[in-house]
């Protein structure tokens, strides 16, 4: 009989330690929006500082028709290589934002248009803005 209480403990203990915590979806979303947010703000400004920093050390931007940029060295080379465009603009439309249920990723799509002056010319693209997003241990 006392080894069936020391199980029945050791399950409930078991049971409660394994439980998921308690996910604030609405904070994680919140938290997403802004980082969305910051992003946008910061490729508007072509400010190259800010758009890199919002960038894990193993990141990668995957710019079409280009190869992959990984990691701070490349992001960074493929960043400052936009940002210094001559009369360069991005403006991004409403993205869509999406949480995984338990609030440590989540993804953004947005529409985005870019302009920048070459050669007397000015080209114009619109592109699809995918991020995927993880939380960082600053929330």
């Amino acid at each position: 009989m006392k080894s069936l209480r020391i199980l029945s403990a050791l399950s409930v203990f078991l049971l409660v330690a394994c439980a998921p915590a308690t996910v604030d979806l609405d904070a994680a979303r919140a938290s997403l929006q802004e980082a969305v947010e910051a992003y946008h703000q910061a490729a508007s400004e072509a400010d190259g500082d800010a758009v890199l920093a919002l960038y894990a050390a193993d990141g990668a931007m995957m710019p079409p028709n280009e190869e992959d940029y990984t990691g701070t060295p490349r992001v960074r080379q493929q960043v400052e290589g936009f940002t210094s465009l001559e009369n360069f603009q991005f403006r991004a439309e409403t993205p869509t934002m999406v949480v995984s249920a338990g609030g440590e990723m989540g993804y953004s799509v947005a529409a985005i248009n870019l302009s920048w002056t070459d050669a007397g010319e000015t080209i114009n693209e619109r592109l699809r803005d995918v991020h995927i997003w993880t939380r960082a241990e600053d929330g």
